[in-house]
């Protein structure tokens, strides 16, 4: 016999903002707390208020604690023993009876929830797994009937079958929606949860019946589907209910049920909220059109459009105002500087970097060579093959006369962080030897090239210049930036990708081909927030579900698709297509941010000390990042001044030839070099690290960035997932405009190419393959109290200039 479960499965989320802390006493976690013949298992309540500068807490947070304690008493306590002889659970503690936690919001801020309600569910997926769990959220000016959770568990519960390709499965009901009650000052509306109103296009006019703390939605759909978008301050309602439409829509063994009652007063009376207030109703707009007005036809576009402009006077935007870039440089008279000498160094196995990088160089040389005294281009080997880089070397000195020298490849099985640290000692004696220490050393990446992207063009900016000016500023080093393609494993950069893949690909499929191209003046802004193509940002969300369009004005859709198209294909070989990186000319030798520690593979160093500083790693299976742990040795141990500033370098994805699905290789060591330089970061930062001996406190910060890591690789996997699915049922669809018979001779092949490559994307990233990569970085992640003693052991020699350290 089964024992009976002490808790249901179901996660509530309750996000508080604005100081409504009155709310969830008398309105939303009371009702949570009154509903009958149900023990959810966990009960969030994710503070969203502002927390003062140097401060732990929000000011509400206490405050809030004790509205938990006093519920706890008032309500569930006499209720507690009731619930315990009814469902025989003598055993259950009082703690484990609607177990609430207080956390706060650590993703966007005061976005009308959405990054708070994503902090909950984030914290449910990471933290509970083995039960198939459900998310039900309310927001704290809300409340429940009391028997809402207990219906919509039990209305998910049902089991039915459908015939899929010939073979009949299970439905798996994924979310289910209840109706409510909206209360106004002067008014009540019921509003229905039907199925006939919930589709798409019911929610590009309107919001027929979906409200947050009226959804009640599986966690991994949820996560499968996007979460909520953090960059909409309104409207994110209305976008999610859009993404589970199509999920549903396009898995036919996935089901949305309703209960046709209604089981939620929904108040649309406090001032105090995000979505009231006129700018976010904008915002919020503004995106939401941004995401789908080309999906529908101009009878819709005019209706939805109708509609906001009688409820918040809006109007979509019709011009673009010109953008101000910030630059921090003064205009002055123009400078003249003090040529010096340079030695460059440059790790290479791959002929055709070199050969890119080399020409690069010439140009630029040739253009601002006299703010030069003398240079040396070094290049390290990094392959047996005499005949892989060598002719292009001989070529560059002999017919272009440039001054390079070939370290040759004398110790095979160096880790990068190794060759690294072997190639700043070359670059550090031939500075000592040829320029007597009077020189500055530019460590570089050989896929960069000297030059960057601009929104509008490519440009050769005076690197030389720049450099000098900055000589005698008391820097250290500078890490400059990157353009185009970010300096980062392509599958840590493929959800934003495909996210990009889907919206741009729904305007083709929604276009006529033989017009224009054109975006809407919404679609032409792409904003550049930070870490904007990185899916694994451990603190900027907004990105992540806000797609960037490509912009192919002067063709026609035809053309524009086809181009779209050959980019496209390029995914199969790790290139990324969408968000590149540019940067304004306005902007170039502007210092962006002080003590960093975030070096890459554009380093300008003008202390030759800092080349003796061996790029560290503990073991050779977390040898990337070690330029990050060399940033912390000089920043922490030497106090060094290490800063960043937009001097970027073009970093060209096309060049490479490997196929993605051994990226996944590469992934790997990214995932392990990130999470153990952070580790190495709060290690060294304590004032007393070279004595202590005991580490729980850093052990615990390990597990917990670990879990956090592998969980938004999960996370981003399901989505991942979908998206390929979302993609490749546009591509196949035999009703869209390329499969006649004018346009499909012409791009037939294009399109199966594509279809190929996210057909294989598709099974290389699928659940059995995605859990092997997940386990073989659980198996080969083993940190403990000894492996931080010798890391603090290595790193004192280190500090000390011991000789036996054989990393220089």
């Amino acid at each position: 016999m089964n024992k009976p479960k002490k808790t249901d499965p179901i996660i509530v989320i309750i996000a508080t903002s604005f100081a409504r802390t009155n709310l969830l006493l008398e309105r939303s976690l009371k009702s949570v707390y009154l509903q009958e013949n149900i023990n959810p298992h966990q009960i969030y309540i994710v503070d969203d208020n502002p927390i003062k500068k140097d401060s732990k807490y929000s000011e509400e947070y206490s405050k809030i604690k004790k509205v938990v304690k006093e519920l706890r008493t008032t309500i569930l306590e006499p209720k507690f023993k009731k619930y315990q002889k009814e469902n025989n659970l003598f055993t259950l503690k009082f703690d484990n009876f609607f177990h609430t936690t207080l956390i706060h919001n650590t993703r966007t801020k005061g976005f009308s929830g959405t990054g708070a309600w994503n902090t909950g569910a984030f914290e449910a997926i990471n933290t509970y797994s083995g039960r198939r769990f459900y998310l039900a959220f309310l927001d704290d000016d809300d409340e429940w009937r009391s028997t809402y959770l207990k219906k919509l568990y039990t209305s998910v519960q049902g089991i039915s079958k459908v015939r899929v390709r010939g073979r009949l499965k299970n439905v798996k009901i994924i979310a289910s929606i209840a109706g409510f009650l909206r209360i106004e000052k002067e008014k009540t509306i019921e509003i229905q949860a039907k199925r006939e109103n919930f589709n798409k296009k019911s929610f590009f006019v309107s919001n027929p019946g979906l409200q947050g703390s009226n959804l009640f939605i599986e966690l991994k759909t949820f996560w499968t589907i996007g979460g909520f978008d953090e960059s909409l301050k309104s409207a994110t309602d209305r976008d999610l209910a859009i993404r589970l439409i199509e999920y549903e829509r396009i898995r036919t063994s996935k089901k949305i049920v309703f209960v046709d009652e209604c089981l939620v007063n929904h108040f649309a009376i406090s001032e105090n909220r995000v979505t009231t207030i006129t700018s976010n109703k904008k915002q919020g707009l503004d995106l939401f059109y941004r995401k789908y007005l080309h999906q529908f036809s101009k009878e819709l576009q005019d209706k939805s459009l109708s509609r906001v402009k009688s409820l918040f006077n809006y109007t979509i935007l019709e011009k673009i105002e010109k953008l101000e870039f910030n630059s921090t440089k003064k205009t002055t008279k123009e400078e003249t500087v003090k040529p010096f000498n340079l030695v460059i160094g440059a790790i290479s196995d791959n002929a055709d970097n070199l050969t890119e990088l080399f020409k690069s160089f010439l140009e630029l040389y040739q253009k601002y060579g006299n703010n030069l005294n003398d240079y040396s281009f070094l290049i390290l080997e990094n392959t047996d093959n005499e005949y892989d880089i060598r002719p292009v070397i001989d070529y560059f000195v002999s017919s272009k006369k440039l001054k390079i020298e070939l370290i040759e490849n004398i110790s095979n099985g160096r880790s990068i962080a190794e060759n690294r640290t072997f190639l700043q000692k070359k670059v550090y004696e031939k500075g000592k030897s040829q320029f007597y220490n009077e020189f500055i050393s530019w460590i570089i990446d050989d896929d960069h090239l000297f030059k960057f992207d601009s929104q509008n063009d490519i440009v050769i900016p005076n690197y030389f210049k720049i450099i000098a000016k900055q000589s005698n500023n008391g820097i250290d080093a500078m890490f400059g930036q990157i353009s185009d393609a970010p300096p980062l494993p392509f599958l840590s950069t493929l959800r934003t990708q495909l996210i990009d893949f889907y919206y741009n690909l729904t305007y083709f499929a929604n276009c006529n081909p033989k017009e224009q191209f054109e975006l809407s003046k919404l679609q032409e802004i792409n904003i550049e927030r930070k870490e904007f193509y990185y899916d694994l940002s451990n603190s900027n969300f907004q990105h992540l579900e806000y797609p960037y369009y490509q912009n192919s004005k002067g063709q026609t859709n035809f053309e524009a698709f086809k181009n779209f198209l050959n980019e496209t294909s390029l995914l199969s070989k790790g290139v990324n297509v969408f968000r590149k990186l540019t940067f304004e000319p306005e902007t170039v030798g502007d210092i962006t941010n002080k003590a960093s520690i975030y070096r890459g593979g554009n380093t300008i160093i003008f202390n030759p000390e800092l080349l003796k500083t061996p790029n560290y790693t503990p073991e050779k299976e977390y040898n990337r990042r070690s330029d990050f742990n060399w940033s912390i040795i000089n920043k922490d141990i030497f106090k060094r001044e290490l800063c960043e500033i937009i001097l970027p370098l073009k970093h060209d994805r096309k060049l490479q030839k490997t196929a993605l699905v051994t990226n996944e290789n590469k992934l790997q060591a990214d995932i392990k070099g990130l999470i153990f330089y952070r580790l190495f970061e709060k290690i060294v930062s304590k004032e007393n690290w070279e004595s202590k001996t005991n580490h729980k406190s850093e052990l615990r910060f390990y597990e917990h960035t670990k879990k956090q890591t592998f969980t938004k690789i999960k996370i981003n996997n399901y989505r991942t997932q979908n998206l390929i699915h979302l993609i490749l049922e546009i591509l196949k669809d035999v009703k869209l405009w390329w499969f006649k018979n004018e346009y499909r001779a012409e791009i037939n092949y294009n399109i199966q190419q594509n279809i190929f490559t996210l057909e294989v994307l598709r099974i290389e990233l699928g659940k059995r393959k995605f859990q092997i990569l997940i386990q073989d970085l659980e198996d080969n992640m083993k940190i403990d109290n000894e492996f931080i003693n010798r890391v603090i052991d290595e790193t004192k020699r280190i500090k000390g200039g011991n000789k036996k350290n054989k990393r220089w």
